[in-house]
């Protein structure tokens, strides 16, 4: 149980200890990308950006993360002792044991000056050239030397001293002549080196009016000598100790105009103001990471760069806000009554104003909330509402009115004295004696605090939301999730005109109406988790606190934070409770660890973003020109664009958004450096705009136009050729495969002409020597009987047969026929037939230009359709004239027409006459149409087209 008891005892001190710990200072360490936490020096380029030496390389902080050049990279050694920049794109480097450099910020080259390790001291003037002094300490010299910029880092001898005792001579190269100086009295001899003096200056004054060389003592603080060192190099100060002391180590210093900064190792960092000559002293207590203090930098916006080897850097903004730690931390229930501040913690009442905690009261270790009037304090607790006398800064216990249920909140209203309970709802007062409990139906009575409004008071949870109650506590109105809030978790309410600001976990709510309007939560411009406190600034200018930020409403509507100015002291700290004094415009903020007043006006945001611009574009490892339109073969896979840096203050993180032709906005990485690989075909335009921490950002800015040609398998001329490469495979294959279909056709053509001529022989050599046998055998027998009728017949049909057999001879032995032969076969064929009827008259209409070929097979079907026609009118039509007519042109068409008695077409019986026909002309796809008329004659006509339907 002891140790138990010990361990929580630990616990709590520990805590105090930790909490205690406040900071002026905000640290850049490894933690911040740095490559090592010992730092030799910082200095300032040209354009504003900060170069660190380290024992790990050069770094410079390119707005978005720390770059770093070691021996990997070029740097001839890691330990960059000292860095001065020449005023132009470049840096004088001072390297451990191996000399003087300079680095171009350009080229990131870097080229010798003086490689050895006796260079003592080496500074700039102001055309950037640089001042050194190299040093023989075993030959007595001295020899300072000028290297200048403008002459491509040409080396020139200013003089050279040689010194003995305590005579120090040197040649002036100006005026050609050797000084010498003697000083007496002296135990060693002055040696300037690095800012330690191993001499007594007390009473010495030394004026080397060439070269206007002056060291002259300025004040004396305490037991040590203030100096200033002016030459035509330099304007430093140096911090000497009396009486012939030598001083240990190097003494740090920075001179400004108003300030002098200055640091013993180990001991502590100071600051004098040279007006007032008030020294203030800073070590670990005000947040100095380590002691060890190596170089003081002050940049051009006034912020302080102190370097330290071990602890990384520490920086001081040019007004830091007055940070203090009161015993027991953090102030809660914060309160302005006649300008003086209050705040409780672990029941001590403190009460303090901007500069300093001026009173400490203890009230009981189990005070929650208090209100504090004139001379009336009443503090609420576990065990109830205590009334205290405040008079003359005692206080004394009067009267406690009993409570069970833990106090939140107190507030004065409608003449009476309201509290809010843990469990238990509303409490009134008046006359301290007596407690009234208000037993109205509450949506919750667990309630954290209550804030009195222009007309009503808002009860607070932190899990059920909040609701809203008249002046005779009757709920108005009940708000959580359901009607439109981020979160149950309320911690602040705010009535401005007509619209209550609520604020809470996750961002803020609107509420106009009885209803949410608008919110701003993170995609809207909270940033945080949750809000602590909302107030109005000034008229109509509302400002948000969350745990790390303050935000305001910007004029269109929006919310900001002040990004660039965090409200508390590191990344670990968070506010806690916020209270604004409207009558001095100051804002106390209690953060976990601190507790600070501050004037509104330090809050401010920085409108200040630089647009972005290009260092190089690299296609495959190789640079190219990045100010006009370039192109890219398909085959090239990396297209690298790299920017400038485009912030150089620290802590004020700036974002390159970058977009290709119409696609979304994304962020360029840390390392400002744009890689596409594999690009597809087509033209691309690189947008980009700058945005920085308080969210003001650049318009869209046009960078480069590039195109990624087309690969070589999608270029034109490739397409060109493949197509006629395409085109000529298929030429080639369509020719041989009709060629091939030709040859099979030829050779099947062949076969059939074989295969007709001997038909063709067959039906001449058998069938015709038989038909001809027949008719013999009949002309034979009619010799022997006579006349007869039957025998008639009989040679009758022998002679057609044998006519039969002649036309299908001629047609055989002819793969084609010309239009004209089959008229005239056809003529000649009525004409033997006619010459039995002499009463019929035949009349052949002729209209043959082209006179075009017709194959054997549809010489063969049109003949039968004819020759069926033809007979049809002779044995039925009674016709005394027939008109046989032919046309070619566009298409065949041939009719025959006779002024016989003609016939019903739909009444009329179909015969096989008739179906013959149909079937031969749909065989080489001819129509037939038949027109007839009763006692006028019949039309029959023949066409050769693909459409023509038969009507008959």
């Amino acid at each position: 149980m002891r140790k138990k008891f010990l361990y929580i005892l630990l616990f709590i001190n520990c805590q105090q200890l930790i909490a205690q710990r406040s900071s002026i200072f905000e640290t850049i360490t490894t933690n911040d990308g740095l490559p090592s936490n010992y730092i030799f020096c910082v200095e300032e380029d040209a354009e504003g950006f900060m170069w660190v030496g380290t024992d790990k390389g050069l770094c410079r902080f390119n707005g978005a993360v720390w770059e770093v050049w070691d021996m990997d990279k070029g740097i001839p050694g890691n330990y960059i002792i000292k860095i001065i920049s020449d005023k132009h794109n470049g840096l004088w480097l001072g390297l451990a044991e191996k000399g003087l450099f300079h680095f171009d910020i350009s080229t990131k080259k870097c080229a010798p000056i003086k490689q050895n390790n006796l260079i003592t001291h080496f500074s700039i003037n102001t055309n950037g050239d640089l001042l050194f002094t190299e040093t023989d300490t075993l030959n007595n010299i001295t020899v300072d030397w000028l290297c200048s910029y403008s002459k491509s880092n040409m080396l020139i001898k200013i003089r050279e001293t040689s010194y003995e005792k305590n005579i120090i001579s040197f040649l002036d190269s100006a005026t050609k002549l050797k000084h010498y100086f003697n000083f007496q009295n002296s135990k060693s001899i002055p040696i300037l080196q690095n800012g330690i003096v191993n001499h007594d200056l007390t009473k010495i004054m030394i004026n080397f009016s060439n070269n206007n060389v002056a060291i002259t003592p300025e004040f004396l603080l305490n037991n040590n000598l203030i100096f200033h060192y002016y030459s035509n190099a330099k304007n430093d100060t140096m911090l000497l100790q009396k009486a012939n002391t030598i001083i240990p180590g190097q003494i740090i210093y920075c001179d400004t105009k108003e300030i002098l900064y200055f640091a013993l190792p180990n001991i502590g960092f100071y600051s004098i103001n040279k007006k007032t000559n008030v020294m203030v002293h800073y070590t670990e207590k005000e947040g100095l990471n380590n002691l060890n203090i190596n170089h003081i930098y002050k940049t051009k916006n006034g912020m302080l760069l102190i370097s330290t080897l071990g602890g990384g850097i520490n920086t001081l903004k040019p007004n830091p806000r007055n940070n203090y730690v009161p015993k027991q931390m953090p102030l809660r229930n914060l309160q302005v009554s006649n300008h003086k501040y209050y705040g409780l913690a672990n029941g001590i009442l403190y009460q303090f104003d901007s500069k300093s905690i001026s009173k400490e009261f203890f009230l009981r270790k189990d005070a929650l909330c208090f209100y504090l009037t004139n001379d009336t304090l009443l503090v609420g607790s576990f065990e109830g509402l205590h009334y205290y006398s405040f008079r003359k800064n005692k206080v004394l216990l009067q009267k406690t009115i009993p409570l069970t249920a833990g106090i939140s909140s107190i507030v004065p209203f409608n003449n009476k004295w309201l509290y809010s309970t843990y469990g238990n709802g509303f409490f009134t007062t008046k006359n301290f004696i007596t407690a009234e409990r208000h037993r109205y139906a509450l949506p919750f009575e667990n309630i954290e605090k209550i804030i009195v409004l222009k007309n009503t008071i808002a009860a607070l949870s932190y899990e059920n939301g909040f609701f809203i109650c008249d002046k005779n506590l009757n709920l108005l109105k009940h708000y959580t999730t359901q009607d439109g809030l981020p979160s149950n978790y309320v911690s602040t309410v705010l009535e401005n005109n007509d619209t209550l600001w609520v604020g809470g976990k996750g961002g803020v709510s609107l509420i106009a109406k009885n209803k949410v309007f608008k919110t701003f939560l993170y995609q809207q411009g909270f940033r945080g988790k949750t809000v602590k406190y909302i107030f109005k600034y000034a008229k109509n200018n509302i400002q948000i606190v969350s745990e790390k930020y303050m935000h305001f409403i910007t004029t269109d509507g929006n919310l900001k934070a002040y990004g660039a100015d965090n409200v508390t002291v590191g990344k670990t700290d968070a506010v806690v409770e916020a209270l604004y004094d409207e009558n001095d415009f100051q804002i106390i903020l209690s953060t976990a660890k601190t507790l600070s007043v501050n004037p509104m006006a330090i809050f401010r945001t920085n409108e200040n973003v630089s647009e972005a611009f290009f260092s190089s574009i690299e296609i495959d490892g190789k640079a190219i020109d990045y100010t006009k339109p370039f192109e890219v073969n398909y085959n090239n896979t990396d297209i690298v664009f790299k920017f400038k840096p485009i912030s150089n203050i620290l802590f004020n993180q700036n974002h390159i958004l970058y977009k290709l032709n119409d696609n979304d906005w994304k962020i360029v990485s840390d390392t400002l450096i744009l890689n596409f690989k594999k690009l597809r075909p087509g033209k691309y335009t690189l947008y980009t705009k700058t945005i920085n921490v308080d969210g003001f950002e650049t318009k869209q800015k046009q960078m480069i136009k590039f195109t990624v040609n087309l690969p070589w398998w999608q270029q034109w001329w490739f397409l060109c050729l493949l197509a006629f490469v395409i085109f000529s495979c298929f030429w080639q294959l369509s020719k041989y495969w009709n060629k091939r279909k030709y040859l099979t056709k030829l050779n099947q053509q062949q076969q059939i002409e074989t295969e007709r001529q001997r038909i063709s022989r067959d039906l001449h050599d058998n069938m015709g020597a038989y038909t001809s046998a027949l008719i013999a055998n009949v002309q034979q027998l009619r010799i022997k009987s006579g006349e007869n009728v039957e025998i008639d017949k009989m040679q009758s049909n022998a002679e057609q047969i044998m006519e039969i057999l002649r036309e299908t001879i001629w047609v055989l032995n002819n793969k084609e026929i010309s239009l004209q032969e089959f008229s005239d076969t056809f003529k000649n064929y009525c004409f033997k037939i006619l010459k039995n009827f002499e009463n019929i008259n035949f009349k052949a209409i002729e209209d043959i230009k082209v006179n075009k070929i017709i194959t054997a097979n549809e010489t063969i079907h049109l003949n039968k359709i004819m020759q069926e026609i033809f007979q049809n009118i002779i044995k039925h039509a009674n016709a005394t004239e027939i008109v046989y007519q032919l046309k070619e042109v566009p298409t065949i068409e041939i009719s025959i027409t006779d002024n016989g008695k003609g016939f019903d077409i739909q009444t009329v019986k179909r015969n096989n006459g008739l179906d013959n026909i149909e079937w031969r002309c749909k065989e080489i796809k001819f129509g037939v149409i038949i027109e007839s008329t009763l006692l006028k004659g019949t039309s029959v006509q023949l066409k050769a087209m693909k459409n023509v339907k038969s009507t008959f």
